[in-house]
């Protein structure tokens, strides 16, 4: 469902519908460490160079965040969206801070993520119906 690989540190960061967050080296070829094995399966993954941090996304609408300066990856917050069906869709926007979400039921939802270091105050700032026309000024 999502994969970065760092070519600094030859690690390549992965996760899946079988519920893994998982870490590899891809010069031995082999599982580093499992970072996580969630309840739910995992649905998207986005890396963030500059920040050191990856934005997973999974079945049930909820948003995580995990800083990677250090190994294995830390969790620093999650964030349950108001629609609890799977995401399918995430972008993030690092110039204005903000996290965009679409959902299997068709709802946008848009999370305000804030300066780095700051990533335990995220919180949902607004959720649409896809059906609906939205303009957002940015």
């Amino acid at each position: 469902m999502g994969i970065h690989y760092d070519s600094k540190t030859g690690y390549v960061y992965s996760c899946s519908s079988d519920k893994k967050f998982i870490v590899s080296e891809i010069n031995y070829q082999e599982s580093v460490t499992e970072v996580a094995n969630g309840s739910h399966g995992f649905t998207n993954l986005l890396c963030d160079k500059k920040n050191s941090r990856i934005f997973l996304t999974n079945e049930v609408g909820v948003v995580s965040i995990y800083s990677f300066n250090q190994f294995p990856p830390t969790l620093l917050t999650s964030v349950q969206t108001s629609s609890k069906n799977s995401i399918r869709a995430l972008n993030v926007d690092f110039r204005k801070m903000y996290i965009f979400t679409g959902t299997a039921d068709g709802k946008l939802g848009v999370l305000d993520l804030g300066l780095p270091g700051k990533e335990r105050f995220v919180k949902e700032i607004t959720s649409l119906d896809s059906g609906k026309r939205v303009m957002f000024i940015l």
